[in-house]
């Protein structure tokens, strides 16, 4: 599903996801420590 409005779009496809990206932001949360990357992914 993908949405478009006021040039914001929301999508659901994991194709478009930047991994790398998320990583470092997850990366920085106390709750995530400990845990591999390769289980977040």
């Amino acid at each position: 599903m993908q949405v478009e409005r006021n040039g914001y779009t929301i999508d659901d496809s994991k194709t478009r996801l930047d991994i790398d990206a998320l990583h470092s932001f997850i990366a920085t949360s106390y709750w995530v420590e400990g845990i591999p990357r390769a289980t977040r992914e």
